[in-house]
């Protein structure tokens, strides 16, 4: 990490680099106008200087060995509120979650992403024009993550610079050949029945990652995650809870990777797991259908896997709103619809859903709203003992769950404390519809304690009640909820 932080430089974690400029995607994930000069803009700025841009450059052309490179990270998080005349300045023109911010007489399209250069101060300048300034929260990573906070000033360049910057970057981060359609199905089917056969158990330990997602599925003799991601809250790891669990991330040996999606808080525990995660067959949505809402952080991770020879499928936009394949009726992957819902982006629906089922079926959501889910879901026949609920419990249309017949259902909540989640409406509609709610965020671990016998002992036990003596039973730790299907 040390010689990372010096090779790359990341203003303000190497202190000798003097040059505090950058460039930066923003990705706006929530808006509202208030009757006030300030305005309410929630915004991750996706960072890279000259010397990222260069560093990658070289291992985009093989002139850099990335046998023992991870991919790195550097974002950050604003403020939740911004200037009324800085939101104009950054904005206008533009289309922002389907509002248009017309201050001129064009206006581009929702497609086009805003990227813009800025200077990097750690700490707040009172001095500066406060129109120009972004207060917030910037963090780099390859292992482990390190945080600051910090402003940004937005600098006035030349469309002609940035894009000079745009096409440095789409260079370095190609990624379009391992993007599939249906004609590959096949494939990716055989490698995954020869990867997870008939499973005797399923057994699923949902994280407490804070606002993030990361669920590890034990699938008979082989395992994988569905999501990998961390919060984005500074020094995680003080939360003895989420310490614990990516103690037990780092631990763990998967075969496959699904993402359900590229935001950072599904993708960011790469950072926290082992190597062997880079001889895993990888799956995930095309992120080119949604590249407006992509970080860039998004696009090296790909791009880094390439380079290091895994094995990747991107499913195109041909699988959306359809079962994309099923494993003997255990195991079925879909995709959401890829439109905008009115309270989340099109990059969140556009994601996998994943159905698990064997004595019991459980149903992982990734950040997919309801309505926007495909029907086959949501049929008469369709009953989930347990649930991940999608995109942290925030509000988005009513859940179409069936519960007829099934006693002392489960919906999981991961959730972190800084992003007012989750909703109130969406989590009584759950508990209207029987569901016992638990969210990770209520996890508790004590300081230095080790349950690892204790976690072997209690799995060992579950195996016979369920095989033997007992329907199928849910349990929680202090730093993960753990339910055998």
């Amino acid at each position: 990490m040390e010689n990372l932080v010096k090779e790359l430089m990341p203003y303000p974690f190497e202190k000798n680099n003097e040059n505090n400029e950058v460039y930066g995607k923003i990705i706006v994930t929530e808006l509202s106008f208030y009757d006030t000069d300030l305005i309410r803009c929630k915004m991750e700025i996706s960072l890279v200087n000259e010397k990222m841009l260069n560093y990658d450059s070289l291992i985009a052309t093989d002139n850099i060995d990335v046998k023992d490179i991870n991919p790195y990270f550097y974002e950050f998080s604003a403020d939740e509120y911004i200037d009324e005349k800085l939101f104009y300045k950054l904005f206008s023109g533009y289309e922002i979650n389907g509002i248009r911010i017309n201050l001129n007489k064009y206006t581009k399209e929702s497609s086009d992403f805003i990227f813009k250069k800025f200077k990097i101060y750690d700490e707040y300048h009172k001095f500066k024009n406060s129109e120009n300034l972004i207060s917030g929260q910037i963090l780099f990573s390859a292992s482990p993550i390190i945080y600051n906070n910090v402003t940004l000033e937005v600098i006035d360049v030349s469309e002609a610079e940035l894009q000079e910057i745009i096409d440095k970057i789409k260079n370095n981060y190609k990624c379009n050949k391992h993007v599939f359609g249906k004609n590959k199905i096949k494939e990716l089917k055989k490698e995954l029945e020869m990867l997870l056969p008939n499973p005797t158990h399923i057994d699923i330990s949902v994280f407490n990652v804070g606002q993030g997602n990361s669920i590890f599925i034990n699938y008979g003799e082989n395992g994988f995650f569905f999501d990998i991601g961390l919060t984005r809250e500074k020094e995680p790891k003080k939360n003895e809870s989420i310490k614990g669990a990516l103690k037990e991330i780092y631990g763990l040996n998967p075969n496959i990777i699904f993402l359900s999606h590229w935001d950072l808080d599904h993708i960011l525990g790469v950072t926290e797991a082992n190597n062997s995660i880079y001889d895993c067959l990888w799956i995930a949505p095309n992120f080119y259908e949604v590249y407006s809402k992509v970080p860039l952080a998004a696009e090296r991770l790909c791009a880094f896997l390439i380079y290091k020879k895994v094995k990747i499928f991107m499913l195109d936009n041909s699988f959306n709103n359809s079962k994309v394949l099923s494993l003997n009726e255990n195991f079925i992957l879909y995709k959401g619809k890829s439109t905008k819902s009115k309270h989340i982006n099109k990059m969140n629906n556009y994601g996998f859903i994943l159905n698990l089922k064997l004595k019991k079926s459980i149903l992982l959501t990734g950040d997919c709203d309801y309505n926007k889910m495909p029907a086959q879901i949501f049929g008469d026949d369709a009953t989930y003992n347990y649930f991940i609920v999608p995109h942290h419990g925030s509000a988005m249309s009513k859940p179409r769950l069936n519960h007829d017949e099934i006693n002392n259902i489960e919906a999981i909540v991961s959730v972190g404390d800084s992003y007012g989640h989750p909703n109130e409406e969406h989590m009584t509609e759950l508990c209207n519809r029987g569901y016992i709610i638990r969210k990770t965020k209520d996890l508790i671990m004590m300081p230095q304690a080790d349950f690892s016998f204790k976690v072997i002992l209690v799995n060992i036990i579950l195996i016979i009640f369920n095989s033997f003596i007992l329907p199928p039973i849910f349990l929680c730790y202090g730093r993960l909820f753990y339910f055998h299907c």
